[in-house]
C-alpha cells in the first residue's frame, strides 16, 4: 500500500520517530518532526517492531 501510493504520488509525508523520555520518565517511541519521503527506482519497505510504546503525533 505504501509503495503504490509513493509510485503514484511520487513523494509521502510522514513521521519521523525517535526513543525519548515521557512526562512520567518511561522510554517511549514519540514523533521528532515531519518528513517527505520521495520516490527513487528502488522502493524497499520493511516492517519494524518498536521495542518501546509508540506515542500517536500531535494532530
Amino acid at each position: 500500500m505504501v509503495a503504490k501510493a509513493l509510485d503514484a504520488r511520487r513523494h509521502l509525508g510522514a513521521w519521523q520517530y525517535a526513543t525519548s523520555r515521557a512526562p512520567d520518565g518511561s522510554t517511549k517511541e514519540m514523533a521528532v518532526r515531519r518528513i517527505v519521503v520521495f520516490a527513487a527506482h528502488v522502493v524497499r519497505i520493511e516492517p519494524h517492531r518498536a521495542a518501546n510504546e509508540i506515542v500517536p503525533p500531535p494532530r
